[in-house]
C-alpha cells in the first residue's frame, strides 16, 4: 500500500507552480502589450507633430498668412481629437485587460486551493499509511537485530541529506535576502520616479497658473485697447462729420462760383460804365481792378482748398489701408509667436512624457527579470526539495521492506522473547523513526512557507500591475491637461490678436491728430472763401 502510494505520487504532480507560472506569465505578456501600446502612442504623437511641422512649412504660396494659420489650428485640432480618440481606446483596453486578469488571478487562486486541498488529503493519507506501517514495525520486533546494522546505515545516509537539505536551505535563505534587497532597491526606484512624476505635476501646474495669469493681463491689455480703439473711432466719425459739412459748402461754393465768368464777362463789355449811377457801379479804376484781383484770389484759394481736400482724402484713404494692414500684419506676428510657443511647450512636456514612460518601462523590464530569475530558481529548489522528499520516503520503504524481509539462515535470534537489549533497540530504533518524522514535518512545513511567500510574490505582482495601470490612468490625466493647455493657449491666440493693436491704435491717433491740423487749415481757407462769398454776394446785389 505504502510502496502504491509512492509510486502515485510521481505521476500525479502538483500542478500549482504551473499554474502560478502561467498566471505570471500572461501578466507579463499584458504589460510587455501596455508597454508596446504606450510606445505606439509615443510615435503616433511624434509623426502627427511631424506632419504638422511639415504642414506649415509647405503653406500655399498663394493663401494669407492667417488662412495658412487657420489651416494649421485646424489639423492641430484635428490629430488631438484623434489622440483623444486613441487614449479612449487605450483605456477601454486596459480596462478589459484589469477584468481578465482579476478573472484569471481569482481562477488560478481557486485552482491552487483545490490543489492544496488534494495534497493535503494525499498527505493525510501517507500519514495514515506511515501510521499503519509503526504499527507493523511495532508487531514486527523479532527481526530489528537482523535489520539493526543496516538501519545504522540508513539512518546515516538520512543524516547526511537532511544535512545537504539544510545547506540547500541556507542557500535558499540567501536567495531570498538577495531577492529582498533587490525588490528594496526596486522600491526606491519607484519612489524616485514617483518624485520625478510629482515634480512634473507641480510644473505643469506652477505652468497653469502663469498662463492663466498671463491671459487675465492679455484681457486687460484688451479692454483698454478696445476702450482706446472706442476712442479713436469716435474721434474717426466727428472728423468724418466736420469732412461731410466742408463738402457740403464745398458743392455750395462751386454752384456759386459758376456764375464768376459770366459776371467778369459782362464786365468786360461794358468798361466805360463803370461809374454809372444808374447801375450801382461807382468804382474807380484802382477799386476795380483791386476787386478782379481780389476775386482772382479767391478763385486761386478755392483751387488750392479743393487740391488740399483731395490730397487729403487720398491721405486718408491711404492710412486707413495702411492701419488695416499693421493689425493684420501685427495679428499674424502674434499668432506665429504665440503657437511657435505653444509648440515648444508641447515638444517639452512630450519629450519629458516619453522619458518618465521609458524610465518606468526600464524598471518594469529589470523588475520582470528579476522576478522570473527568483521564480525560476524557487520553482528549481522547490523541485529539488521534492526530489529530496521522494528520496527520503523511497529509502524509508526499502527499510521498512528489508524488516518484513524473512531473516537469513546464520542469523540466531535469542530464545528470550523479551530481552532488554532487544527492548532498548527497539526503543533506540523507534526513536529515530520519530527523529524522521519530525524532520520530515519541518521540512513540510518549510515547504509550505515557500509556498505562501510565492503566493505573496504572486499578490505582489498583482499590485505592481494595478499601480503600473493607475500610473497609466496618471499619464492619460496628464495628456488631458496639456489638452486643456492646449484649448487655452488656442483662446490666448484668439484674444491675444488684440495685444499688436495697442500701438497701431497709437499710430492710428498720432495720423488723425496730424489729420485734423489738415482739416483746420482747411477750414481756414473755406473761411476765406465764405467772405469772398459774402462779398460776392454783395457784389451781386449791389449790381
Amino acid at each position: 500500500m505504502i510502496r502504491q502510494s509512492i509510486q502515485q505520487t510521481p505521476d500525479a504532480k502538483p500542478r500549482l507552480v504551473e499554474g502560478e507560472s502561467v498566471l505570471i506569465e500572461s501578466l507579463r505578456k499584458q504589460v510587455q502589450l501596455l508597454s508596446i501600446e504606450n510606445s505606439l502612442l509615443v510615435k503616433k504623437a511624434d509623426a502627427a507633430e511631424g506632419e504638422r511641422q511639415s504642414n506649415g512649412r509647405a503653406s500655399p504660396a498663394g493663401g494669407t498668412p492667417r488662412e495658412a494659420i487657420k489651416h494649421e489650428v485646424k489639423e492641430l485640432r484635428r490629430a488631438l481629437a484623434d489622440k483623444g480618440k486613441e487614449i479612449e481606446e487605450l483605456r477601454r483596453g486596459m480596462e478589459e485587460d484589469r477584468r481578465e486578469s482579476e478573472m484569471a488571478a481569482a481562477r488560478g487562486n481557486m485552482e491552487a486551493e483545490a490543489r492544496l486541498e488534494r495534497a493535503n488529503k494525499e498527505v493525510e493519507c501517507i500519514k495514515r499509511q506511515l501510521k499503519m506501517a509503526d504499527e507493523e514495525t511495532d508487531k514486527i520486533w523479532a527481526e530489528r537485530v537482523y535489520a539493526e546494522r543496516r538501519l545504522r546505515d540508513i539512518i546515516e545516509q538520512g543524516d547526511e541529506k537532511l544535512h545537504k537539505m539544510s545547506a540547500e536551505m541556507a542557500s535558499l535563505k540567501v536567495i531570498m535576502e538577495e531577492r529582498d534587497k533587490a525588490l528594496r532597491i526596486m522600491e526606491t526606484r519607484v519612489v524616485a520616479a514617483r518624485d520625478i512624476i510629482r515634480h512634473d505635476e507641480t510644473t505643469l501646474e506652477r505652468r497653469t497658473r502663469e498662463l492663466t495669469e498671463e491671459c487675465e493681463g492679455l484681457r486687460e491689455e484688451y479692454e483698454k485697447v478696445k476702450e482706446g480703439r472706442a476712442a479713436a473711432e469716435e474721434r474717426l466719425a466727428h472728423v468724418e462729420r466736420e469732412m461731410v459739412v466742408l463738402q457740403k459748402e464745398c458743392e455750395k461754393l462751386r454752384g456759386e462760383t459758376k456764375q464768376l465768368p459770366v459776371v467778369t464777362v459782362k464786365l468786360a463789355e461794358y468798361p466805360h460804365r463803370r461809374g454809372c449811377p444808374q447801375l450801382g457801379l461807382n468804382y474807380s479804376g484802382e477799386e476795380w481792378a483791386e476787386q478782379v484781383a481780389r476775386g482772382d484770389r479767391e478763385l486761386a484759394n478755392r483751387r488750392v482748398a479743393e487740391k488740399e481736400l483731395k490730397t487729403l482724402r487720398q491721405e486718408m484713404e491711404q492710412l486707413l489701408l495702411k492701419m488695416r494692414e499693421d493689425i493684420d500684419c501685427v495679428q499674424v506676428e502674434t499668432l506665429k509667436r504665440e503657437l511657435h510657443e505653444a509648440r515648444v511647450m508641447l515638444t517639452e512636456r512630450q519629450e519629458e512624457a516619453a522619458k518618465s514612460r521609458e524610465e518606468l518601462c526600464r524598471l518594469r523590464a529589470d523588475l520582470d527579470l528579476m522576478k522570473t530569475s527568483q521564480l525560476e530558481r524557487l520553482a528549481q529548489e522547490n523541485d529539488r526539495l521534492k526530489r529530496r522528499s521522494m528520496e527520503a520516503q523511497q529509502l524509508m520503504d526499502e527499510a521498512h521492506e528489508e524488516t518484513l524481509r524473512p531473516p537469513l539462515q546464520n542469523c540466531r535470534l535469542s530464545a528470550k522473547p523479551f530481552s532488554p537489549y532487544k527492548d532498548s533497540l527497539l526503543k533506540r530504533t523507534a526513536g529515530d523513526a520519530d527523529g524522521l518524522r519530525k524532520e520530515k514535518g519541518r521540512l513540510e512545513k518549510e515547504l509550505e512557507n515557500v509556498r505562501e511567500g510565492y503566493g505573496r510574490e504572486i499578490r505582489r505582482l498583482t499590485e505592481e500591475a494595478n499601480t503600473y495601470k493607475k500610473i497609466t490612468e496618471v499619464q492619460g490625466e496628464k495628456l488631458k491637461r496639456l489638452e486643456a493647455l492646449q484649448r487655452d493657449i488656442g483662446r490666448i491666440d484668439v484674444a491675444g490678436c488684440g495685444s499688436g493693436i495697442l500701438g497701431v491704435v497709437t499710430f492710428v491717433s498720432l495720423q488723425l491728430h496730424g489729420g485734423l491740423s489738415a482739416l483746420q487749415t482747411l477750414a481756414r481757407t473755406m473761411d476765406d472763401v465764405s467772405e469772398y462769398k459774402s462779398g460776392g454776394e454783395e457784389t451781386s446785389f449791389r449790381t
